[in-house]
């Protein structure tokens, strides 16, 4: 396949060099079970759901050992940490997604009919800080 350039109003046409530098016999996706490495965690409010950190990513799951699903709310390549819960069905947490700026960001469901962010199959993330200033370092959250 090739590809090229033409600049509009003349007969200049060059070759569009493309290198793709990652396919799936190079960089194979995995899935993991981690069973130990959770970095931070937090508690819900009403003492169901515990929001933790594994690996820069931030999973729910639910507090009972017989239950092992948990779902990662952030589902990115950035680090994501210091999980705290508003309430029973928001969570704030820091990321560096704005170009290395730590900010925070409001994970909730987005679906109408189930505010349950566990049961909810639907999230949004919000950032809740501007993306203005430069932070290299994470923000600081605490539950009071």
């Amino acid at each position: 396949m090739h590809l090229y350039t033409v600049k509009t109003g003349s007969k200049d046409i060059k070759t569009l060099e493309v290198t793709i530098n990652a396919d799936e016999r190079q960089d194979p996706a995995e899935q993991k079970t981690l069973t130990t490495g959770a970095s931070e965690y937090a508690l819900s409010p009403n003492g169901k759901l515990i929001a933790y950190v594994n690996r820069g990513e931030v999973f729910i799951k639910e507090a009972d050992k017989e239950k092992s699903r948990s779902i990662d709310i952030s589902n990115h390549p950035f680090r994501d940490v210091q999980p705290v819960w508003l309430n029973d069905s928001a969570l704030i947490f820091c990321s560096d997604r704005a170009d290395g700026n730590y900010d925070m960001y409001l994970a909730r469901s987005s679906d109408t009919s189930e505010h349950n962010i566990f049961k909810s199959l639907k999230h949004e993330l919000t950032a809740i800080t501007p993306h203005r200033r430069r932070r290299n370092q994470p923000c600081h959250l605490t539950r009071w």
